[in-house]
């Protein structure tokens, strides 16, 4: 009996829409999603199996579309402009570059210039960029 009322729980799930089932992201929300060290942002265009979404990158190709999992999106982040005088050598930071946000690390500040060394795994070079392009890591960043 147990065995036969563990089964017919178990196939009453099997009926449930996919986007009930999964977690966190909806089809069309605006996310940011993570691809070679950066966050870009993007459209949640469709809910795969358990944990993986299809998305378009905004600004793209109509067919930049990859399938992706839940740890490689977030939600846009309310970006904050960092307090100067609080910045540190060795904070995380995230820098505008073009139209998405790479993850850096503070070297120096120079005024409305800051020393910035790429994180993101692509590159260890450092660079000058303005401090208005500079925000406060919103969460865990890879």
């Amino acid at each position: 009996m147990k065995k036969i009322s563990l089964f017919l729980i178990l196939l009453s799930f099997s009926f449930l829409p996919s986007s009930l089932l999964a977690q966190g992201f909806a089809k069309g929300d605006k996310v940011e999603v993570l691809w070679h060290g950066a966050w870009y942002k993007s459209t949640i265009e469709q809910i795969m199996r358990e944990g993986y979404y299809k998305v378009h990158f905004m600004g793209y190709w109509a067919s930049r579309e990859e399938v992706v999992p839940t740890e490689r999106i977030r939600n846009i982040a309310a970006r904050t402009q960092p307090d100067l005088n609080a910045l540190k050598s060795g904070n995380k930071v995230e820098f505008l570059e073009g139209d998405h946000w790479r993850p850096a690390t503070l070297v120096e500040l120079n005024g409305k210039k800051a020393v910035i060394r790429y994180t993101d795994g692509e590159s260890q070079k450092e660079q000058a960029v303005l401090t208005s392009r500079l925000s406060i890591v919103p969460g865990p960043t890879p």
